[in-house]
């Protein structure tokens, strides 16, 4: 056995030792687990409810796959143009994009003034008269006011898109959208809004397109000599109409509820429990790290 063997035997540490030690210091590590226990516990509750109400919805397809109707003549009209019409519109990408966008939250702000003090100012709330308690260090329900500066839509974004959750199934086409919130009530509100929105943003802009479609099509069809090419605009014109006529008539144009948005009676979060098993087994690891660093370490330099 050489010299740095001899030296490094003393500080070596097997097993027996660090369960001597730690029955040793029983009584320390239990108060320190103990105290810890009961900050922990005071935080959990000093953590508000969060209830998430979700809904399941049917993602609606692409106009072009909808309808077959016309399909000749469009099938013509790109064959003379060198234009693609192939399938590639994905109704659920859309989705999920137009949601999750910042003109989206910016939209949803607009049109509704209570949309972002419920948003980002809601403190509380009683669920036994279902009372939503504003922040008065943030917003002034009575008034209707900001105390400071109004929260930009940007920032608002932020929460908005943390407390969201869009899950969308390429190969069902379902989607299940959920929100989480301090009120259930809003959560459920939340939901509600954010699909029949997402639903008139894009139904309106499908119309517009339509219908500036329509117009121009029209205008061109003095100006067609060429049957085959009058019977192409004629489709598409047809096509035009078929997309403007679903629009008007569907009010759930991308996003169809299947199991409408409900509100939850189960809080979805904080985990009271999960917490302070994982508060009391952090401090039992730390209290067990620091009393085998001060033994073996510290204290035998003394």
């Amino acid at each position: 056995m050489n010299h740095s063997e001899l030296n490094s035997q003393p500080n070596d540490i097997n097993l027996s030792d660090l369960i001597s030690v730690i029955l040793n210091y029983k009584k320390f590590i239990f108060s320190v687990c103990f105290l810890s226990s009961i900050l922990v516990l005071i935080y959990a509750f000093t953590i508000p409810n969060y209830y998430q109400s979700t809904s399941v919805l049917e993602v609606e397809k692409a106009y072009s796959e909808r309808s077959s109707g016309g399909s000749s003549g469009l099938e013509t009209l790109t064959q003379l143009t060198g234009v693609s019409m192939s399938g590639s519109n994905n109704m659920g990408n859309l989705a999920e994009a137009t949601i999750r966008s910042f003109d989206f939250l910016n939209h949803l702000i607009l049109k509704d003034e209570t949309f972002l003090p419920k948003l980002l100012a809601v403190k509380e709330f009683d669920p036994t008269t279902n009372e939503i308690i504003y922040d008065n260090t943030i917003y002034n329900p009575d008034t209707r006011t900001w105390v400071d500066q109004r929260p930009s839509y940007i920032k608002a974004h932020k929460i908005f898109i943390k407390n969201l959750s869009l899950n969308i199934s390429r190969k069902s086409n379902f989607a299940t959208l959920s929100y989480k919130h301090i009120s259930p009530i809003i959560a459920a509100e939340f939901v509600d809004l954010i699909y029949t929105e997402a639903n008139s943003i894009i139904r309106k802009r499908d119309m517009d397109e339509a219908e500036a479609s329509l117009a121009y099509l029209y205008s061109q069809l003095e100006n067609v000599n060429q049957k085959e090419v009058l019977a192409s605009v004629n489709a598409l014109i047809a096509s035009e109409l078929r997309k403007l006529t679903l629009a008007n008539i569907k009010k759930n144009y991308l996003l169809d509820p299947i199991d409408r948005p409900f509100i939850p009676e189960q809080k979805y979060s904080p985990s009271r429990l999960i917490i302070l098993i994982t508060g009391f087994f952090a401090s039992l690891a730390i209290s067990i790290f620091f009393i085998t660093i001060w033994h073996f370490g510290i204290k035998n330099k003394f």
